[in-house]
């Protein structure tokens, strides 16, 4: 096939010769070590404090939740 490709002065003339593009290879580097794992159990606690800890999202929005459930009621009364 690539003796039959078209070529001009720019190259190779991809819609000429039925080509959509070039492929792309990926490599990744994997890190093996056991210091991984230490680093991804610090971003899940950080990620879970910010949730739920003490002033995270979900505790803020369950406060102000409990807060109108108990103003709703106060009012009942």
């Amino acid at each position: 096939m690539m003796e039959t490709l078209p070529i001009s002065s720019a190259g190779i003339d991809m819609k000429e010769a039925g080509l959509k593009g070039g492929t792309t290879t990926w490599t990744y580097a994997i890190n093996e070590s056991i210091f991984q794992f230490t680093a991804l159990r610090r971003a899940y606690n950080n990620i879970a404090d910010r949730l739920t800890g003490e002033n995270g999202v979900l505790t803020k929005c369950y406060r102000k939740k409990l807060d109108r459930s108990s103003m709703k009621s106060d009012v009942a009364i």
